[in-house]
């Protein structure tokens, strides 16, 4: 028969000092009492708090030939066996994306973030919550929604929370998104690390940022009666391909006068001085007038035409 002593004391003598044999500390240890003959114990470090500790062991009665430190007796200067260092269980936090596509009123996309345990370890009774605080060029519940934390259920080695992008009108530029967690959290009385915090995200606009021309009428949008001479102006309607789109940043627009248009700058009408416009932050489009010229000229109608060659986005 023997006894064993889970410590922190490395020093044999020292450990039976802190702990006599008489006490509780020590464990029941059976050595089977014939030749040649193995039998495992078992020895839990359950509830023991981070550190360092060492098992010493010690003989109630028999002869002992060795033990797996191969000695023919207790040894009495270090422990028996050790050192097992004990330390924090993890948590490890990871997302399957790296970024995420949102635009215009489409289908947005989605991320999945996972907290999971090392190994097969369980959570234990109550699960393991981890708090989650969002950070960023993207807005939390404006661009994106997400739990404010993620839990590992009871018994399961693994949780997982979905962060969804939000869809909108806006054509905007990429935007971050940074979750943090803290050091640490606790459940059931245990002290978890948190591994793979920060994560980080970006949100990838897809909104169709297509702009178009409209022939326009100040008073009367797609108007059927041109302009006209001697004063009846009209212009251009510069826009977002859709009506329900707007910039989070000026947009400026580059265009061109057709080569086919038979109408003459300066003759049918005043020149337009300018080869852009800007559509400013939170609109749909700008309007580009054109002054019709009374030139008292009899002619057949003329035409007037522009063309995007380009658009940039303002910072």
């Amino acid at each position: 028969r023997a006894k064993y002593l889970v410590t922190t004391i490395a020093d044999y003598d020292a450990a039976l000092a802190a702990s006599p044999l008489s006490g509780s500390d020590w464990q029941s240890l059976n050595i089977p009492a014939a030749n040649n003959t193995n039998a495992t114990t078992t020895v839990s470090f359950s509830g023991k708090a981070i550190g360092t500790y060492y098992i010493h062991w010690y003989v109630e009665s028999g002869v002992v030939y060795g033990h797996s430190l191969t000695v023919t007796a207790p040894p009495r200067t270090y422990g028996g066996f050790g050192p097992y260092t004990l330390l924090s269980p993890e948590v490890t936090l990871s997302l399957n994306k790296t970024s995420i596509d949102e635009g215009g009123g489409a289908a947005t996309g989605t991320a999945t973030l996972t907290a999971r345990l090392g190994g097969t370890a369980l959570a234990p009774a109550g699960g393991i919550t981890v708090p989650l605080t969002y950070s960023g060029t993207a807005t939390h519940v404006t661009d994106y929604t997400a739990t404010t934390s993620i839990t590992i259920p009871a018994g399961a080695n693994s949780g997982t929370i979905s962060v969804v992008a939000l869809a909108d009108y806006l054509l905007e530029s990429s935007e971050a998104i940074t979750i943090t967690a803290p050091a640490s959290v606790t459940a059931s009385s245990i002290t978890y690390s948190i591994i793979g915090s920060p994560q980080s995200l970006t949100i990838v606009d897809k909104t169709d940022g297509a702009v178009i021309v409209e022939k326009y009428r100040p008073t009367t949008p797609l108007a059927a009666t041109p302009a006209a001479e001697p004063s009846t102006n009209g212009s251009f309607r510069i826009r977002f391909a859709s009506t329900s789109i707007t910039c989070t940043k000026a947009v400026k627009v580059d265009f061109t006068v057709n080569a086919s248009s038979t109408a003459v700058s300066g003759v049918d009408y005043v020149p337009i001085g300018v080869t852009s416009v800007t559509i400013p932050a939170g609109s749909n489009g700008i309007e580009l007038p054109v002054t019709v010229k009374n030139n008292n000229i009899v002619q057949g109608t003329r035409k007037l035409d522009i063309t995007i060659t380009g658009t940039t986005l303002l910072p």
